[in-house]
């Protein structure tokens, strides 16, 4: 979990690992913005899948354990009355970012989760009927 400076020194590693693995030149705006992000909220956690390894293990099982761990986290921090947002970015898995949260070998960045109390009414969800993304097999 980081606040405080923790998300200001995240911002930094962020906009390093932008700057270095961009495949085009990044507007200087755009390092700034990304510095900020971290500090859009107040606490950011970041949820590492750390998978277990053996007989037995299926790795795709694991991420998808991963991901249920995230939904369960998402469902607490709503109960609990605060609004979340769930962000990465493609630079967000260099090996800087990696640094940053002392990743071991297998571990991967699933998310990070910005959690802070909302400012204001939350916008209309933007949801498709399940029946359009269901497929029946009989």
């Amino acid at each position: 979990m980081l606040e405080g400076g923790a998300r200001r020194r995240l911002g930094e590693v962020l906009a390093d690992a932008l700057l270095k693995h961009s495949p085009r030149p990044v507007p200087p705006e755009r390092v700034e913005k990304e510095k900020e992000k971290p500090l859009s909220a107040p606490v950011i956690v970041a949820l590492i899948g750390s998978p277990k390894e053996g007989d037995g293990i299926v790795p795709q099982e694991e991420m998808v354990a991963a991901g249920a761990a995230l939904q369960n986290m998402l469902l607490a921090a709503h109960s609990l009355g605060l609004a979340t947002s769930v962000r990465t970015g493609e630079h967000s898995y260099s090996e800087e970012v990696r640094r940053f949260f002392s990743m071991r070998g297998g571990e991967t960045l699933v998310a990070l989760v910005y959690a802070g109390y909302q400012s204001g009414p939350a916008a209309p969800g933007r949801r498709v009927p399940f029946g359009e993304r269901t497929t029946w097999l009989t």
